[in-house]
């Protein structure tokens, strides 16, 4: 007989720090099956659940689908929805199942579990027994905690940031599976932890010491008896009691070795704590005056109000900068529900008077009244086009492009990932015609805009994802934690 393999994915990167909570009907917009709805042909060809799917078809194990619940990042999790997601997935497994592949992100949080990840399994151990294997593959922005690693025989995650590996991770998770169904390995997984966060501005692999730090994991996998070796610098929007950055190796029958190895690369990195917390970035203001006078296009990230991170995208700092601007060619999106409707609802061509943003003054969201024409009325389907979300669906929803002499505005009342120029392309704009075109990501945004971009910048602005961190009020946070507190 075959083996039966359960298969599943969860991906949310929740932001404690947003307002609101991701329900299940946010999932449905962005790629929620369940069950026999959940087949290959609907799943995005660069995706994690995608290559384990095709690894194995190819060995003909007999694949049980649970749930895909994909939405990239969003406010904390409703109880409701992580209850439906963990049903799901347990539910489907019996006494028949050989194993089990999950791509999880690893960075979620729910309304009563600050760790949904590690809960779903646990969960899932008790039910399928100590025995049968579980495989997971994990964003490398995943807060690893002892749950997880207590739960899980196999973890992988990302080796790029822009995250350009997807296919190659899932497929890393699903072989070493296969691997220990067939009883040619016996996975040990140790995972070395250190007590820091940092913003994402600085983890990319063009630059160093985050390169090195990827590579290091690369070059363990060489080594005798290490299967998998991750990095993993954990999403810091986040107030969960379990904060960390880590490393988490797989060994055959290995513990030494895989803690060896795990231990060299977090060791690595605590040299280095202090590069990764860095914030000598500019503000919105000074950073527009870059851009506009450097090669242009340019692209200007907002990096304190990153969807991609958990924020909404209601941010009106590059407005607010651009309206000294009008004669420049400058885009940008704004998230505004009660503007997005009466914008959608008024005449092509007609100036109307708005407040865009909802804010109190000062703040990264500060109302700001504005006159201007509405241009358009997108449809509002947005097709991704970077690395991250290559193949995945967003939606504006009620939206319009707005016009302030060159500037270009597209106001609308659903938050979407600004990590390529597919929103813009969605309103009709051509992303070369611009001078300047927002983005809203700290690193992710480099892929996507590279075919467009001539020079790219990173504004240090507040809102849910700021670079400085001392800017969020923590709560639940470890103590000591770096950047807080001074730990030698």
């Amino acid at each position: 007989m075959p083996h039966k393999i359960l298969v599943g994915q969860f991906l949310l990167e929740a932001n404690t720090f947003a307002p609101g909570q991701t329900n299940i009907s946010d999932f449905e917009k962005t790629g929620l099956w369940i069950g026999h709805d959940l087949s290959r042909e609907k799943l995005p060809q660069e995706d994690e659940l995608s290559a384990a799917w095709d690894l194995f078809q190819e060995k003909n194990y007999e694949i049980i689908p649970s749930i895909r619940a994909w939405i990239g990042a969003g406010p904390t999790l409703n109880e409701a929805a992580f209850k439906l997601i963990e049903e799901e997935i347990t539910k489907r497994i019996d006494e028949s199942i050989s194993g089990v592949f999950l791509s999880l992100h690893g960075a979620a949080a729910a309304e009563s579990e600050e760790d949904p990840e590690g809960h779903l399994l646990h969960k899932v151990r008790n039910i399928l027994g100590p025995k049968k294997p579980i495989a997971v593959s994990l964003d490398c922005h995943a807060g690893i905690t002892p749950m997880m690693i207590n739960n899980a025989d196999i973890i992988t995650g990302y080796r790029t940031v822009p995250h350009t590996d997807l296919r190659r991770t899932g497929k890393q998770a699903a072989n070493l599976l296969c691997l220990t169904l067939d009883n040619e390995i016996k996975p040990v997984t140790y995972a070395s932890y250190k007590p820091m966060i940092g913003p994402a501005h600085r983890q990319d692999n063009e630059y160093e010491p985050f390169g090195t730090l990827m590579e290091m994991c690369e070059a363990a996998e060489t080594k005798k008896h290490i299967l998998s070796a991750a990095f993993f610098p954990s999403h810091p929007w986040r107030d969960v009691s379990k904060l960390s950055w880590s490393a988490v190796v797989v060994a055959d029958k290995k513990n030494k070795a895989a803690k060896k190895e795990a231990e060299k690369i977090t060791n690595y990195l605590w040299k280095f704590k202090d590069t990764f917390t860095e914030t000598d970035l500019e503000a919105m203001e000074e950073t527009l005056h870059l851009a506009l006078n450097s090669e242009l296009p340019a692209v200007v990230a907002d990096a304190g109000d990153s969807p991609s991170g958990g924020s909404l995208g209601d941010s009106t700092e590059l407005l607010r900068s651009s309206l000294k601007h009008r004669n420049r060619h400058i885009w940008m999106t704004i998230l505004d529900r009660e503007a997005a409707k009466i914008a959608s609802e008024t005449k092509l061509n007609e100036e109307i008077k708005l407040d865009l943003g909802t804010g109190a003054p000062q703040s990264f969201n500060q109302k700001t009244a504005v006159t201007a024409k509405v241009l358009s009325h997108p449809e509002g389907t947005v097709n991704y086009e970077a690395s991250l979300a290559e193949g995945k669906k967003g939606h504006l929803g009620k939206c319009a492009l707005l016009g302030i002499d060159n500037l270009r505005i597209i106001v609308h009342d659903q938050p979407i990932m600004l990590i390529d120029a597919s929103p813009y392309k969605t309103a009709g704009l051509i992303p070369e015609n611009a001078e300047v075109i927002q983005a809203k990501s700290h690193v992710s945004f480099r892929s996507g805009f590279k075919e467009i971009s001539r020079s790219c910048f990173v504004a240090n602005t507040p809102g849910p994802t700021p670079i400085d961190l001392k800017q969020l009020d923590y709560i639940n946070r470890p103590i000591p934690l770096h950047p807080f507190e001074i730990i030698s």
